[in-house]
C-alpha cells in the first residue's frame, strides 16, 4: 500500500486486515478498478467503487473521470480517506493514481506519472501510459470545464447516457477526439492552430458517432444535428458541425464552400477528425496507438511493436487521410515503434 497524498491510497489487491487498519484510521470508500480478480469483505461502513477495467489495459478516460475521479475528488473535498486499488497495484491503479494528481494538484504529465511510479515500480502498459497523457492533455490544454460540459451534454439526453456503459462505444469515441488531437499538435509549427481549433476537434471527435445511437442511416448527418445543440464559449460550434458531418468518406469534405470559408485551418481540423476516425480502439489490449509525429513530408502514425494482437487497418487510414494529405501535402504512414 502506498500513500499518494494526504487521505489519498493506492494498492494491489487488498485483504481484510488492511481494510481493517484503515478503517480505524477513518476510510470510508474503496475503489475497486479490477474484473472481479480481488476476494475481500469490507469493514462496516465503508463504500465500495467498482469501476472495472481489464488486467493490462486500460479504457476512456473520459469515462474514468467521470465514474472514478470525480467520486473520487468529492470524497477527498469532504475530507474523507480513501483507497483505489486494482490487482497488482501497479498499472491501472497507478494511471488513475497519476490521473488523480493532474486534477487536483495540476500537477504536469511528467511529474505525476514519476511521482506514482516512484513509489509503485514496475512498467505501465501502453494502453495506461496513452491514457494519461491524453487526460492531463485535455486537462492542461482545454480544461475541466470544457469536459464537464461535453459529459453533462451526453449524459443529460437519455438516448446518449447508454454511451457510458459501453466500454466499446465510449474507447471509440475518445480515440477519435484524442487522436484528432495529436494530428494537429504534430501540425501545430506549421499551421499555429489556436485552442479553439484544438476545442473544437476534441468536441467533434467525442460526438462524431452519437448519430448512430438515433439512426443508423445517415448517422452523419444526424450528428450533425446533434452537435449543433452542443452549448460552449470554447468552441467553434459551426466547425464542430462540419467536422462530425465530415467524418465519413462519403461527404465531399474539400468541396465544402461552407467549410473553405471558414480558412484552411478549419479544413484541416475536419480533415483531422476523419482522419481519426480510422482507428478502432487506441485502447484495446495493451494498447493499440502510441502516438502521430511529424517526419519530413510526412504524419507518421506510431504503433507499439509488441501489441497484443491489434493493429490499424493502413487501407482505411489511408483512404480516411486523403483530405488530410491533399490539403498539408504530407504522406500519412505507419511505424511500429
Amino acid at each position: 500500500m502506498r500513500l499518494l497524498r494526504e487521505g489519498v491510497y493506492w494498492s494491489s489487491c487488498p485483504d481484510s486486515e488492511l481494510l481493517s487498519s484503515l478503517a480505524r484510521k477513518g476510510l470510508s470508500l474503496v475503489v475497486d478498478l479490477t474484473e472481479s480478480e480481488c476476494a475481500y469483505e469490507l469493514p462496516p461502513g465503508v463504500e465500495r467503487l467498482r469501476y472495472p477495467i481489464p488486467d493490462y489495459s486500460f479504457v476512456a478516460h473520459e469515462g474514468v473521470y467521470l465514474k472514478v475521479l470525480k467520486p473520487l475528488v468529492k470524497a477527498i473535498s469532504e475530507g474523507r480517506i480513501v483507497l483505489v486499488h486494482c490487482r497488482g497495484g501497479i498499472g491501472r491503479s497507478g494511471a488513475v493514481s497519476a490521473m488523480l494528481l493532474v486534477l487536483l494538484d495540476r500537477m504536469p504529465l511528467e511529474s505525476a506519472v514519476r511521482a506514482v511510479k516512484a513509489k509503485s515500480g514496475g512498467e505501465w502498459m501502453p494502453a495506461q501510459e496513452l491514457a494519461v497523457r491524453w487526460f492531463e492533455r485535455v486537462v492542461s490544454m482545454l480544461g475541466v470545464e470544457l469536459l464537464e460540459g461535453l459529459l453533462s451534454f451526453l449524459g443529460g439526453q437519455r438516448v446518449f447516457s447508454e454511451v457510458f456503459e459501453d466500454m466499446g462505444a465510449l474507447n471509440h469515441l475518445s480515440t477519435v477526439a484524442n487522436v484528432s488531437l495529436d494530428i494537429l499538435e504534430a501540425l501545430q509549427q506549421a499551421y499555429k492552430f489556436e485552442e479553439r481549433h484544438y476545442a473544437s476537434a476534441y468536441v467533434a471527435g467525442l460526438l462524431h458517432d452519437l448519430g448512430r445511437f438515433v439512426s443508423s442511416s445517415e448517422h452523419h448527418v444526424v450528428g450533425a444535428q446533434i452537435a449543433g445543440r452542443f452549448k460552449s464559449q470554447r468552441v467553434d460550434l459551426e466547425l464542430v458541425v462540419k467536422a462530425v458531418y465530415h467524418h465519413r468518406r462519403r461527404t465531399d469534405l474539400l468541396g465544402d464552400a461552407e467549410l473553405v470559408a471558414m480558412g484552411l485551418r478549419a479544413q484541416v481540423v475536419a480533415a483531422a477528425v476523419r482522419a481519426a476516425d480510422a482507428f478502432k480502439d487506441a485502447y484495446w489490449g495493451t494498447g493499440c496507438y502510441k502516438g502521430i509525429t511529424r517526419r519530413g513530408d510526412a504524419l507518421v502514425v506510431e504503433l507499439p511493436a509488441e501489441s497484443s494482437g491489434c493493429h490499424v487497418d493502413e487501407g482505411r487510414l489511408s483512404e480516411k487521410s486523403r483530405p488530410l494529405m491533399g490539403l498539408t501535402g504530407l504522406r500519412v504512414e505507419v511505424d511500429y515503434v
